[in-house]
């Protein structure tokens, strides 16, 4: 469908990244520039709206086909007086404190990541992502299977609405979701699939969708642990190359202990919040 001109309205922060913001008035999103202190729930009143451009050149990345995967088309023009109300909601009282206290549990929770940060790490949501499944494979010693999946479903779905639901949560919270009706690897699969195709249909060729969707594949075509983890690594390089037209050569090698040891430092970053030496 060919997008249309947002309406003059108020509208309510629902995404926050390093120099912009994503807005929405519960139908149309937009794009919000030179925000000063922006929290989640803030609301402005936009009334005039420019059409988002930027360079499409093929070894470059394109922001504009970035935000359409989002369905975000026009720019909203953000005056002194533009800002409504601030937020007051207990999402926004969060980011409000950790915005004030650890800039890497930005990057971990709310994908506010600095410019250095390796691609694997932001568009997987690496650290969240690492903590969950540490935490559903600690409970397996005490806990049912059904009762973990159910468990980590309400986590995922918490996470999801007091930081921000990211194709990586969405996609994990699918996969516990089917993990829960069906025992059959190929039922999960297909009904994981459906559900997020189902859900965000934009990002149906997003770089966290389509990796962990291969990966999972290779543990049913694959037969033995070697061939698993050089089909891995083929894809792991192939995708890269594909998607950031480079390849990180640390996160490349060190991919699996990337992943794991991850969630350990958002653990202890959660810590350093109250405890600084940490």
């Amino acid at each position: 469908m060919r997008p249309t001109m947002p309406k003059p309205g108020t509208y309510v922060i629902e995404e926050i990244k390093t120099n912009y913001a994503i807005a929405s008035d519960s139908t149309t999103k937009i794009l919000l520039y030179d925000l000063q202190d922006a929290d989640y729930g803030d609301q402005y009143d936009i009334k005039e709206f420019k059409r988002v451009h930027s360079l499409n050149n093929l070894s470059l990345f394109s922001f504009e086909q970035y935000l359409q995967t989002s369905d975000i088309y026009y720019q909203g023009i953000v005056h002194k007086d533009s800002l409504v109300q601030k937020g007051r909601s207990l999402r926004s009282d969060v980011y409000r404190f950790i915005r004030h206290h650890s800039s890497s549990l930005q990057g971990f929770l709310y994908g506010i990541y600095k410019e250095d940060t390796p691609d694997l790490i932001m568009r997987l949501s690496l650290p969240l992502m690492s903590l969950l499944y540490s935490v559903e494979k600690a409970l397996k010693r005490f806990v049912s299977s059904s009762g973990i999946t159910l468990f980590m479903i309400l986590i995922g779905l918490f996470c999801g609405l007091l930081f921000v639901f990211t194709a990586s949560l969405c996609r994990y919270i699918c996969q516990k979701i089917s993990r829960y009706f069906f025992k059959e690897w190929e039922y999960q699969f297909a009904c994981t699939t459906f559900l997020f195709l189902l859900l965000m249909p934009q990002k149906a060729l997003s770089f966290a969708f389509v990796l962990p969707s291969l990966f999972s594949l290779t543990v049913v075509l694959c037969s033995g642990s070697v061939q698993r983890w050089l089909v891995r690594k083929l894809l792991l390089f192939g995708l890269s190359f594909l998607y950031f037209q480079e390849m990180d050569g640390f996160s490349f090698l060190c991919f699996s202990w990337l992943r794991k040891w991850s969630g350990i430092v958002l653990l202890l970053a959660c810590v350093g919040l109250w405890f600084p030496a940490v």
